[in-house]
């Protein structure tokens, strides 16, 4: 957490010594944002990447999703081919799956996004 800034706080110094203990806090506040900030940085764009990570896992969920959905679409359209109620069971099976994978990487995501507005 960033440390509360005395700037706020600040009335005019009425002489040299108020002025030079003013200058003093600043600095110190200005030393302590900047080693938070320093601090910071490398678990942001640690979070960053497993978002970047997530979402290209998302995509290619997606992906597979529409190509699993395809290929039944597909068998369920040829008239000379009978499927099986297995095989569409085993094709609604595997959409179900990448579809719970999905929700989980959305989870992920979420927890991720809000780490990150910390």
């Amino acid at each position: 957490m960033l440390p509360e800034s005395s700037f706020f706080s600040v009335t005019e110094p009425k002489n040299e010594q108020e002025l030079r203990k003013l200058v003093k806090k600043l600095a110190l506040d200005l030393r302590a944002y900047m080693a938070y900030e320093a601090a910071s940085k490398p678990l942001y764009e640690k979070y960053q990447k497993q978002i970047e990570e997530l979402q290209l896992q998302e995509k290619n969920l997606k992906s597979e999703i529409k190509a699993i959905s395809k290929r039944n679409a597909a068998q369920s359209s040829k008239t000379e081919t009978k499927i099986s109620e297995d095989e569409i069971k085993d094709y609604q099976m595997q959409i179900v799956e990448k579809e719970e994978e999905l929700r989980s990487l959305l989870k992920q995501r979420k927890k991720l996004m809000q780490e990150l507005s910390k």
